[in-house]
């Protein structure tokens, strides 16, 4: 795993940063056209754990039609919430 301890710029994203969350080993980037982004430790569906050192859009198993308006981040989870109020994990 590549660490750092200096600050370094993260690549161009096809929106504004508007949110940042952190979550024990990964962070999640929403965009003001409300695509998310992360990167950090992934648990795919099969158990396979892996590191991502640069972030890659959050694409969903499900059809999500709303915008994404607000994001947390747990310990190894984290929910999104629509501009209609619906929770997504």
């Amino acid at each position: 795993t590549l660490q750092r301890s200096t600050p370094f710029l993260i690549p161009d994203f096809t929106g504004r940063a508007v949110q940042i969350a952190a979550g024990t080993h990964h962070s999640l980037v929403l965009l003001d056209n409300g695509q998310m982004y992360a990167h950090g430790r992934t648990i795919s569906g099969d158990g396979t754990t892996f590191f991502r050192m640069s972030p890659i859009r959050v694409e969903t198993s499900i059809q999500v039609t709303e915008r994404i308006e607000f994001i947390t981040a747990g310990y190894e989870s984290f929910f999104a919430v629509s501009q209609n109020g619906t929770l997504y994990s």
